[in-house]
């Protein structure tokens, strides 16, 4: 079974393609830091309340918590959010999906399986959990509300699940 932890961009950009629910059909453990789901909580328009019991909330020893300063400091671009969720994917052994680039850096320098936006795209097309319209449909709203996503990907994804061609 996968192990997931899932940045903030990743849960907007599921919102905005309105596909949280399918997302949360798959087969995966989705785990969460106690930070994480204060953060989205401040998040405009974005609720999760209704997908908790979906959710496995982590919390964080004190030396994790050390660890996350010394993290921010060394890696200034990311966020404390961002490094807890990079300890707990490393915790758990778990798949980390964001859209940040410097904290797929991190993961990627420690070993840690890192993906984004368009490998769960791919996922639920794979999983039957999204036709190619509905992933049509999500990747398109979630390019309008200005994800930054791989343009040559999107581009070909695109075309690809087009449903008019």
């Amino acid at each position: 079974m996968l192990r997931l932890v899932v940045d903030l961009s990743v849960w907007i950009d599921l919102f905005h393609g309105r596909i949280i629910e399918s997302f949360l059909e798959l087969e995966a453990d989705f785990l969460v830091s106690d930070a994480q789901l204060a953060e989205i909580e401040k998040e405009k328009g974005l609720n999760l309340d209704p997908y908790l019991p979906r959710l496995s909330s982590q919390s964080y020893t004190p030396s994790e918590m050390t660890k996350v300063q010394t993290l921010v400091t060394q890696y200034p671009k990311l966020s404390s959010p961002d490094v807890l969720a990079f300890l707990l994917a490393t915790r758990a052994n778990a798949i980390l999906v964001t859209g940040d680039k410097s904290l797929r850096k991190l993961a990627s320098e420690c070993g840690i399986e890192c993906h984004g936006m368009l490998w769960i795209l791919d996922t639920l097309l794979e999983h039957k959990l999204i036709t190619t319209e509905g992933a049509f449909l999500a990747l398109g709203s979630i390019v309008e509300e200005n994800a930054f996503l791989p343009r040559r990907e999107v581009r070909k994804r695109l075309e690809m699940w087009n449903p008019r061609k």
